[in-house]
């Protein structure tokens, strides 16, 4: 396996740890999930207490929220969640864990009302990337407090969001057994 494969599956496993901490926070919208292969549009899959289901990328970020003015998103990702949403009824999220802080934020896509365009952002030192920027305004945020080590939640901005929260719209159990981009795209 090469290096960088091995390294974001390193990440992925981190990524997932920190999912469990935020599903237990949650645990209406995650009652059942399941982990997705390396290379899935998301992280994980996972059914609400009343049967719809949640797709929900996740991403591990260095630093505090303060550190970012935006939050990037691939737009494939972007472009390919919102598709399953409006073609199929899958809820996606987009989940951030700030290491240094054990704050997270969470992004309900069919729920923004605008995200903004970053083309030739540098990556990696290196690589020039576009992404989409979610507005801080527009987040769902646990602020984690040492003191009594639970979470506080912060909502968004009514204007930055649209006025209700989606629910799912798939309702099929099985696809938790099979989970890959081809299942998804052919529900």
């Amino acid at each position: 396996m090469d290096y960088k494969k091995n390294r974001f599956l390193t990440q992925e496993k981190l990524d997932i740890e920190a999912f469990q901490v935020y599903a237990n926070l949650c645990p209406k919208n995650y009652a059942v999930s399941a982990e997705t292969p390396y290379g899935t549009i998301c992280d994980v899959i996972s059914q609400n207490e009343t049967g719809g289901t949640v797709l929900t990328e996740i991403k591990a970020r260095k630093g505090k929220p303060e550190d970012y003015e935006d939050i990037f998103l691939e737009p494939s990702k972007w472009n390919n969640l919102m598709k399953l949403w409006r073609n199929k009824g899958l809820l996606p999220v987009f989940l951030n864990v700030f290491e240094d802080s054990h704050d997270m934020a969470i992004w309900i896509l069919p729920q923004i009302k605008q995200a903004s365009f970053h083309p030739n952002v540098l990556i990696y030192g290196s690589e020039e990337v576009d992404r989409i920027g979610l507005s801080w305004k527009s987040a769902y945020y646990f602020k984690y407090v040492e003191a009594t080590g639970e979470y506080t939640i912060i909502k968004p901005e009514k204007e930055y969001i649209k006025k209700s929260i989606p629910a799912p719209r798939y309702y099929d159990s099985s696809i938790l057994n099979n989970v890959s981009n081809e299942t998804l795209f052919n529900l």
